[in-house]
């Protein structure tokens, strides 16, 4: 019981980090297109606007990155409880 304890704490940190990491890049180029139009002027504006879907879009990925492998996890355990029911009507 311990080693499972300890992969899914495992998984759980990695998921976490990953997720943070890419969370941190998309607020950083978010932050990177303000401060391009800042300092560069309106001529950097469709450049900005760019970066900053970029960065948006990336936020969100990392934060449903790291949704994902729970609700992965909560449909395969669903899964196994409907086989494990289906086994013992037979």
């Amino acid at each position: 019981m311990k080693l499972a304890e300890d992969r899914e704490r495992a998984r759980r940190l990695a998921t976490n980090i990953v997720a943070a990491a890419i969370g941190i890049l998309g607020v950083t180029l978010v932050v990177f297109a303000i401060f391009l139009v800042i300092r560069g002027g309106l001529g950097f504006t469709f450049v900005s606007l760019l970066l900053l879907a970029i960065g948006v879009a990336l936020t969100f990925l990392g934060f449903f990155f790291q949704l994902v492998p729970f609700r992965l996890q909560e449909l395969a355990d669903e899964k196994r409880a409907y086989d494990e029911r289906t086994r013992e009507q037979r």
